[in-house]
């Protein structure tokens, strides 16, 4: 075979893998920059979602019977002075 008709296809070659290097450069910054812009929405709707549910619980608050607010208060560990109210009385019985 002639060599200039192989180093022909050789210069073909190396443009071919060359255009073929930038569209797998070009792919995977695409690819990056999807994945980037996902990550986002994702980090918004998680954050609108956490807000949404603030506000719902901030109305059921609002819509809660006064009782039922104390009551639920009402629930914790006891304080120091109550506790201390409780055993007096045991020793005044």
């Amino acid at each position: 075979m002639n060599f200039s008709i192989l180093k022909d296809i050789i210069l073909e070659l190396r443009e071919v893998r060359r255009e073929y290097e930038e569209l797998a450069k070009r792919h995977t910054e695409e690819r990056q920059q999807f994945h980037r812009e996902c990550k986002e929405r994702e980090a918004l709707r998680r954050k609108a979602e956490m807000k949404r549910k603030k506000e719902l619980e901030k109305e059921e608050r609002k819509q809660m019977p006064k009782a039922a607010k104390t009551a639920q208060k009402g629930t914790g560990k006891k304080s120091a002075a109550s506790k201390s109210g409780q055993k007096s009385s045991k020793k005044q019985d």
